[in-house]
């Protein structure tokens, strides 16, 4: 800062690592062109180690024979060809190129191959090194030039090596900036998940919830109520109706002893309202009574008493028990159906609490999501800091981290 003006560059975050490979780029200095050179001088080799493998493949000329069994002359003489075109093939597969975002990570990635492809023309010369041994006087330009091309990845390593400081220092550096996007990347996250929980609670839906939870159960009350009441009336009505024929059901049984019958009275008379399902049964029903009344009269049926009985038979079939059997069944049909809508209520308000339970749940998480939003804020506050203090100590670039 000189009178007042301050000297660093803005630089937005998600620009830091095009700068970092850029500055580091340039503190490796000469690196690049003598890496240029190497590879140059490597692609060289290859060239004249391929045109060796040619020659050799076509050369004709005995194989050194002293030592070796006759019989595996031919068969030496067979590896030579396999052997060349497996050198010839492996040195061409050596990939001399990169794509990096700096000098320093491309060249180690071409030293890299080079190993690759020097390890397997070493193993190729294991596998033929019978090859190797009879024909060594023919092969002193492949190993020259393999030796040039060992010499030559040994200079690049050297020149990497030279700049492992720098590199250590862009790697630290590199982390940094990592984590500075890394944490990016979760605040995004955060906010977006936060914004489409918002968006499920901005529009007053627990409120609309509670609102009609509160109405649901207040319905449900009165529900329940109508189904206490109208359960009372169907008892009652049910009560009118067994006390009517109660009073005939010891008589009834002894009815059913004389005689064989499709229908069993004492089995209508236990619960009439089950039994009777149409006037047809009702008129049938009250001519079996009548029957009944008539034994008793001549007393082919012994009762305690045969005035009470008889009167208790008149009044059953004079109270017109059809009509209140069929009412009855109204007041049961009503009674089922108010069930089913006091269920119908209760599934909707499960339904309603759950989803007022799933808001809350939200609320919790928007919470929590914030928490975590500060505290990522104030993790990438802190790589921003270390960056900016870091292109300084080694790069003496002053920037100032937007974004």
């Amino acid at each position: 800062m000189f009178f007042g003006k301050n000297d660093k560059e803005e630089v937005k975050s998600s620009e830091t690592a095009r700068l970092l490979n850029l500055l580091f780029d340039k503190k490796l200095g000469r690196f690049e062109s003598k890496a240029v050179s190497i590879v140059r001088e490597i692609e060289g080799a290859r060239l004249s180690f391929e045109r060796a493998c040619n020659a050799f493949e076509v050369l004709d000329a005995e194989p050194y024979a002293e030592g070796v069994y006759s019989d595996n002359i031919k068969s030496i003489k067979g590896q030579k060809v396999p052997y060349a075109k497996t050198l010839k093939r492996t040195m061409g597969e050596m990939v001399l190129h990169a794509d990096a975002p700096n000098a320093y990570a491309k060249y180690n990635a071409i030293l890299s191959n080079i190993e690759r492809t020097t390890t397997e023309v070493l193993k190729a010369n294991s596998n033929f090194k019978v090859v190797m041994y009879c024909y060594s006087n023919y092969l002193g330009s492949l190993k020259g030039s393999f030796a040039t091309i060992e010499r030559l990845r040994e200079a690049l390593r050297h020149e990497l090596r030279s700049r492992e400081r720098e590199f250590s220092e862009y790697t630290v550096l590199n982390g940094h900036i990592s984590h500075l996007n890394m944490h990016t990347r979760e605040l995004d996250s955060i906010g977006k998940g936060v914004e489409l929980l918002k968006h499920k609670l901005s529009s007053g839906a627990k409120a609309t919830l509670e609102k009609e939870e509160a109405e649901l159960s207040e319905a449900l009350s009165q529900k329940a109520s109508e189904l206490a009441a109208m359960a009372g009336q169907v008892s009652s009505a049910s009560g009118e109706i067994n006390s009517l024929a109660i009073p005939l059901e010891k008589p009834s049984r002894g009815f059913d002893h004389m005689g064989v019958r499709k229908k069993q009275l004492h089995l209508i008379i236990e619960d009439p309202a089950r039994a009777i399902a149409n006037e047809a049964d009702y008129e049938e029903f009250i001519s079996m009574v009548r029957e009944l009344m008539g034994s008793v009269e001549k007393g082919t049926i012994n009762v305690k008493s045969r005035g009470e009985t008889i009167a208790a038979a008149t009044a059953l079939v004079d109270s017109g028990l059809y009509e209140k059997i069929h009412a009855l069944r109204a007041l049961q049909h009503r009674k089922s159906a108010l069930e089913g809508e006091a269920r119908a209520l209760e599934r909707r308000l499960d339904e309603l609490k759950a989803e007022r339970k799933e808001l809350e749940r939200s609320e919790k998480e928007i919470a929590l999501m914030e928490e975590k939003r500060v505290e990522t804020a104030k993790a990438r506050k802190a790589d921003m800091a270390a960056i900016e203090q870091l292109f300084f100590s080694y790069y003496r670039k002053q920037v100032s981290l937007t974004g």
